[in-house]
Order: structure tokens, then sequence, then C-alpha cells
């Protein structure tokens, strides 16, 4: 099983970092989403990262149900 990292350094600065899955990468445009966490402490990163993967998994789920899939 593949271990999954959501955390990113860059410096002395932390990202939150999740790739898009490859069904909605036409639709969302970017092949992965990145944003900083403000913080260069890696357990506050941490601590802050999860909540933002979590809606970024949301919105991934809420695209795929609004999404038309149409018989071709």
């Amino acid at each position: 099983m593949a271990r999954l990292s959501y955390l990113l350094r860059r410096g002395a600065s932390y990202y939150a970092r999740v790739r898009v899955p490859v069904d909605l990468v036409e639709i969302v445009g970017k092949n992965e989403l990145v944003k900083s966490l403000g913080t260069k402490n890696e357990h506050e990163a941490k601590r802050r990262m999860w909540p933002l993967v979590e809606e970024w998994n949301r919105q991934f789920d809420d695209i795929r149900s609004r999404r038309n899939i149409t018989p071709d």
C-alpha cells in the first residue's frame, strides 16, 4: 500500500499538497493542489493540514456528484 504524504516543505515553510484525481484533472485544470499552511513548525503544520485535505476531498466528491455522465 502506498504511503500518502500531504505535507510538503519548501525552505522553512510547510504546505499542504494533494494530487487531483485523474478523472477530475480536466475539470479542475491542475494535477495537484498546493496551499501554504502559514507556519514553519512541523507539528503545527500537520495540525493545520488535515482540515484542508478533508475540504479538498469533499470538493472532489462534490464535483463528481455534479458532473453529468452521458452514454457515448
